[in-house]
């Protein structure tokens, strides 16, 4: 709903860069994080490969989620539509929810 700059559509992959190198430097030090079941000896190695697992997934969706906001950011500008569609939110949240409640069940059985 605002007029801004051209250089502003590049804040999107900036933003989208800095969250997947913070990620990827956080993803080297899983017991950092924190975790749903109790942690121990027997069961620390897999906890750990579940949640870097899960978060090399979102390291994944989330710089595609952010280059379909840039990209249809420009294709509105471009073609002056008024809206994304109700298609965008629901599969953010599909790709993002979805695979963390599956992340969630796995920690509960790797007890």
């Amino acid at each position: 709903d605002r007029m801004d700059r051209r250089a502003s559509i590049i804040a999107l992959p900036i933003i989208a860069t800095i969250l997947f190198l913070g990620l990827t430097l956080l993803n080297g030090y899983p017991w950092l994080f924190n975790y749903i079941a109790p942690v121990t000896a027997d069961n620390a190695e897999r906890q750990y490969r579940n949640a870097t697992r899960m978060l090399r997934y979102i390291k994944t969706v989330l710089p595609l989620t952010f280059l379909v906001g840039a990209w249809q950011t420009m294709r509105l500008a471009l073609h002056g539509e008024t809206h994304l569609g109700p298609w965008f939110l629901i599969s953010v949240f599909a790709l993002i929810l979805l695979p963390l409640m599956g992340y969630i069940i796995r920690s509960y059985r790797l007890k």
